[in-house]
């Protein structure tokens, strides 16, 4: 409630033909925020509304580009983690995770983990010692996604901060 609060209150306290840009977590959330700031009779411009992945996205899109990766949404990703797991389950190397491998969700439910190792920071040799099964697995799916050339969002936040931090 306080964030929100300090954004109406800095919205509020800018003129409506000054450029902002508005972060947030729906494209909904964005349009809900201005709605509720601005009064019926006032308009903006240049005001822009993008969730934190779009604008990463964006951000990051000219060192994607130099590097030819290409962004990848949930789908892709999955089907991505789906072809990890039959080549990784072929080759038995799944490990505990052999016997869940075929159950419904279980592709979903690894593609969500892999994400957040990745968005931690996490790779696979810091993770080998803690679980040497789901480190394979992220290993495999690391060397994946380099080889078909695909950013996931990781790859983007890494890509938007190294643009930002060279001061683009």
């Amino acid at each position: 409630m306080l964030r929100l609060d300090a954004a109406r209150g800095f919205l509020r306290a800018l003129d409506p033909g000054v450029p902002a840009l508005i972060v947030a977590p729906s494209p909904g959330a964005a349009t809900w925020l201005v709605s509720d700031v601005l009064e019926p009779e006032r308009a903006c411009f240049g005001w822009r509304r993008r969730t934190l992945d779009a604008l990463a996205a964006e951000v990051a899109l000219p060192v994607l580009a130099q590097a030819e990766e290409v962004p990848v949404r949930r789908l892709g990703l999955e089907a991505l983690c789906a072809r990890v797991v039959h080549a990784s389950a072929a080759v038995d190397a799944l490990g505990r995770f052999s016997g869940l491998s075929r159950r419904p969700g279980f592709v979903r439910a690894l593609t969500s983990s892999l994400d957040e190792l990745r968005l931690a920071g996490i790779g696979e040799e810091g993770l080998a010692p803690h679980d040497a099964d789901m480190a394979r697995i992220l290993g495999a799916y690391v060397r994946s996604l380099r080889e078909a050339k695909l950013a996931d969002r990781a790859r983007v936040f890494e890509a938007a901060t190294l643009r930002v931090r060279s001061g683009a």
